[in-house]
């Protein structure tokens, strides 16, 4: 997939119609993105209407691992939980990787 189609095709939703849009996965993004900007999209997408959900947050936090920025994924591993959203197997992975890479 294209870098940045899920991005489009949710802001291109947003612009058409008052339903809250499907959450588009941060991974679509190309590697070594930096964690600012999927927080910025997953800051969008809240202002918009669309919920977060166990896939968005996975995301998130993924990006801010890879980031080095364990502060702000821990942050949003609470506020998922905060949010009622339950994390997932995938999502557990995800963080055990991170920590593995990391050390």
């Amino acid at each position: 997939m294209e870098p940045n189609v899920a991005f489009r095709r949710w802001g291109q939703h947003v612009n058409s119609t008052s339903a809250p849009p499907p959450s588009p996965s941060l991974e679509t993004r190309p590697p070594g993105c930096q964690w600012e900007k999927a927080q910025s999209l997953f800051d969008q997408m809240q202002a918009a209407g669309c919920a977060p959900d166990v896939v968005t947050y996975t995301s998130l936090i993924s990006a801010y691992e890879r980031g080095g920025r364990w502060d702000l994924a821990l942050a949003a591993f609470e506020s998922m939980g905060a949010a009622g959203c339950a994390p997932d197997a995938i999502l557990y992975n995800a963080i055990i990787d991170g920590l593995w890479q990391t050390g």
